[in-house]
């Protein structure tokens, strides 16, 4: 969706050599590369670029998923292309198509973007190629496909139909402006306006 939308998408790239704070975090069985949210704002800023997400690529914290307040971090040195469409995506509402929490999450009819809370996959029912994989994000949810971007190593460059659907419903709350509905209240319709009033 990227690819077929890309004159509706404005790309800007900062490459800082300015101290992040960047990190690998590890809790239990999951490591997370962490950066400082304010330090990358601050030099957003310093350009004056205008943004609605914000992607960061560090180099060296390979191993972890990361994700920082209102941004997306994405950490490798390779697949650097897979790695940046995988981070987007997120940025723009999409889960991770692998288990990423020890827990198990919500249970429902209902799906969550790309993954579903019950082995009904109600989002996907009819859609062709698809089917309802366990293991999205928590190990109780459900994917559709085996493989894509959102999959573990971003190895895949494609996403599947039921991210694409979500994807480009995201980016039509960007890019479908609908003008304002403009009243005029005062003065009423046939009233005469004077001079002073």
């Amino acid at each position: 969706p990227f690819k077929s939308r890309a004159t509706e998408i404005l790309f800007h790239s900062i490459d800082n050599i300015k101290d992040l704070r960047c990190y690998q975090d590890i809790q239990g069985n999951e490591t997370k590369c962490v950066c400082n949210w304010n330090y990358a704002r601050d030099i957003i800023r310093e350009a004056n670029i205008p943004y609605d997400k914000v992607i960061m690529l560090a180099d060296g914290l390979v191993g972890g998923r990361a994700t920082i307040r209102s941004a997306s971090v994405g950490a490798s040195s390779q697949n650097l292309g897979n790695i940046f469409a995988h981070e987007l995506a997120h940025t723009l509402g999409l889960q991770d198509e692998y288990v990423t929490e020890s827990a198990n999450g919500a249970v429902g009819e209902i799906c969550d973007a790309n993954c579903c809370m019950s082995a009904q996959c109600v989002d996907w029912k009819q859609v062709s190629g698809t089917q309802c994989i366990q293991g999205c994000t928590y190990t109780n949810w459900y994917r559709s496909t085996e493989k894509s971007v959102m999959s573990i190593g971003g190895t895949e460059r494609e996403f599947n139909e039921v991210s694409k659907r979500f994807l480009n419903k995201s980016i039509d709350e960007f890019t479908e402006r609908i003008p304002p509905i403009i009243t005029i209240a005062s003065p009423t319709k046939g009233q005469v306006v004077k001079k002073g009033d």
